[in-house]
């Protein structure tokens, strides 16, 4: 009995410290919340995939394609990926998350009774269980840095990637800038995102995620680094990788 219930422990992608944190955030789409930045990120996201992809950013840029948003929060990257035109599956291991996702798409007349945006509460482990379709896009923005046993993430996500899908991933490298910056300055000195959020012992670098995404024959095609101008609220492309964006594939069969 304790050794099932190590192994169903440690299976596991769910931390529990930081599903109870975003259980707390009552102002995901509030613009002047303690998720603002979410907002300039989320034009940079989108120029991103639209960049990686090499599709026009105007109208339904995405129609024909299927995204897996992981980590919806409050919904703010799947509605744009929606509005573009492409059904969107979102998930979420926070309860919270899932049920202001879905109540702000209830409030949009465009998107209410829209049953190509879906939202789901469940881990991206369970889904690759399930799933028997793959994707064309998947996103995974800011949320490795919140989850347990980064090697069943990364494996989950190749599993659901169809061979000429795109993944796309964001986070937060493990240094000693990113400490000062993102822990000590955005959530204890300027307060824009709330004390707690992050946990610089689960930051991961680029080549920690090279390392599990290369397990699972997945290419880094393109790596980036952000940047979140406290002043001007504004997220930008940066030679300095603190923050990163990446766009991946899965390597060709010979």
């Amino acid at each position: 009995m304790i050794r099932i219930k190590l192994l169903k422990y440690f299976s596991s992608t769910i931390n529990q410290v930081d599903r109870q944190n975003f259980n707390k955030i009552q102002d995901w789409w509030s613009v002047g919340g303690s998720m603002a930045p979410l907002y300039s990120y989320n034009h940079l996201r989108v120029q991103f995939i639209h960049e990686i992809l090499q599709r026009p950013q105007k109208g339904k840029s995405l129609t024909g394609l299927h995204s897996l948003d992981v980590g919806v929060g409050g919904g703010i990257l799947s509605e744009s990926l929606r509005r573009l035109g492409s059904k969107v599956t979102g998930i979420d291991v926070s309860e919270n998350s899932i049920e202001t996702a879905i109540q702000h798409k209830n409030t949009d007349p465009e998107l209410r009774n829209d049953q190509e945006l879906q939202y789901k509460l469940i881990s991206i482990e369970e889904l690759s269980k399930q799933q028997e379709m793959q994707f064309d896009i998947i996103t995974a923005m800011e949320v490795i840095e919140h989850v347990e046993n980064l090697p069943l993430f990364i494996e989950s996500l190749g599993k659901l990637l169809k061979p000429d899908g795109k993944l796309f991933i964001s986070s937060i490298n493990k240094s000693y800038e990113s400490y000062m910056k993102l822990i000590i300055g955005a959530e204890y000195i300027a307060r824009v995102v709330p004390k707690g959020t992050h946990d610089w012992n689960n930051f991961k670098t680029p080549e920690q995620v090279w390392l599990q995404l290369n397990k699972q024959q997945i290419n880094i095609d393109v790596l980036r680094g952000v940047e979140y101008n406290l002043w001007s609220g504004e997220m930008k492309y940066s030679n300095n990788e603190t923050q990163y964006i990446m766009a991946c594939s899965k390597q060709k069969r010979e």
